[in-house]
């Protein structure tokens, strides 16, 4: 899929020269680019990090619904 994007001269610049030498297109360090910053922000913010209140108990899903509920009962 195509886009567009605004880059400063100065910044266009530095990424030709780049580009130029890692002998691949400007297009490909911007992919590239893209590709690390979802990396890096997929591992920072990991569902696995906020799904499930019994990740860190071992405690089979059930007996935990159960035991909280016999709470309830007076």
């Amino acid at each position: 899929m195509r886009t567009i994007i605004e880059i400063e001269k100065e910044k266009l610049q530095g990424l030709s020269l780049l580009a130029k030498h890692e002998h691949v297109s400007r297009a490909a360090l911007i992919r590239k680019a893209i590709d690390n910053l979802l990396e890096s922000y997929l591992k920072q913010h990991s569902p696995s990090d906020v799904f499930g209140i019994l990740k860190k108990n071992p405690e089979e899903g059930l007996a935990f619904q159960k035991r909280l509920r016999s709470a309830w009962v007076t």
